[in-house]
């Protein structure tokens, strides 16, 4: 399936609402391979990736495959010890900007605004740091990323 690419030019971003979060680490591969299985199973982002491709996904991410992992920029929502959502982002250099590498919920907490509210910090810290643009690529088909992305004011480009 084709990928739109989208850029997003920095403002300081506004919260409705708010939950407990915190800075990914690069010690939270497990967790995040498994929410990453969790959150692409039945989905048109979903290639038939087993747990263990998920994990090595996580960890390439880590080791630079999409750039520089921003760790001051990705953020987690974890409740009970179980990570349920993610914001991650790097540094590509091949566009020149950060990139929202991954922006994920568990399937049983959507539509809840929490990833919005990663997104938005992820944004805030990108701003604070003084970058000015962050792009990402999205499935054409994924309709529920793309409506939160528009709305959030990214642009195809």
């Amino acid at each position: 399936m084709a990928k739109i690419k989208m850029k997003l030019l920095l403002n300081k971003q506004q919260f409705d609402l708010t939950w407990p979060y915190r800075k990914i680490e690069k010690n939270d591969k497990h967790s995040l391979g498994k929410l990453m299985f969790e959150c692409y199973q039945g989905t048109i982002d979903y290639e038939g990736e087993t747990l263990e491709e998920t994990f090595k996904e996580v960890q390439v991410t880590f080791d630079g495959k999409y750039g520089h992992f921003l760790e001051d920029c990705s953020f987690a929502y974890e409740h009970d010890g179980r990570l349920l959502s993610a914001s991650v982002v790097t540094w590509f250099e091949k566009n020149d900007l950060p990139l929202l590498t991954c922006l994920m919920t568990h399937p049983k907490f959507k539509k809840q605004g929490i990833a919005n509210f990663l997104l938005k910090q992820s944004v805030n810290a990108l701003q604070n740091l003084g970058y000015e643009y962050l792009h990402l690529y999205v499935t054409s088909g994924n309709v529920p990323a793309l409506r939160l992305y528009e709305k959030m004011g990214f642009a195809k480009f």
